[in-house]
Parts: structure tokens; sequence; C-alpha cells
């Protein structure tokens, strides 16, 4: 499951990420979205383009399209 499909407010742990380690993968390692990690949506704009992702105690504005990339299961 992409982390795009996800519900909010319910924590999920990073599998991996799809396909090959380009720019963003590596951006989002920068940011701590590394395997492992647990994440959580806290919120979804109203047409779903960015959400509002907790990670480690901050908060991060990503886009959908980004979010396609990151593997996830519920915890």
């Amino acid at each position: 499951m992409t982390m795009k499909d996800c519900k909010e407010n319910i924590s999920y742990k990073i599998c991996g990420f799809g396909g090959e380690i380009d720019n963003i993968a590596r951006r989002f390692m920068e940011l701590g979205l590394v395997e492992g990690e647990k994440v959580k949506i806290c919120a979804k704009s109203l047409q779903k383009k960015v959400f509002l992702i907790e990670v480690r105690g901050y908060l991060l504005s990503v886009r959908a399209s980004l979010l396609e990339k990151v593997q996830v299961q519920k915890c």
C-alpha cells in the first residue's frame, strides 16, 4: 500500500520506496522518512493533493504525487 492510500490518524510503518532511489527518495530520507519509521497522516487538503504527515514528532506537508513512492504497512 502506498502512503497516498492511507487513512487519517492511523499509524503506519514505512516499508520502502517504490522503484530506484532517486533525488526525491533521498530527500525523504534526509527528512526522516526511512524504512521502519512510524508515520501518520494528520490531514488532507480538500482536493487530496497535499497531505500533512507526522514523522518523528514534527509535521511535514507533502504533495500526494510524492507520497505515491512511499510503501507502508499498518502498525
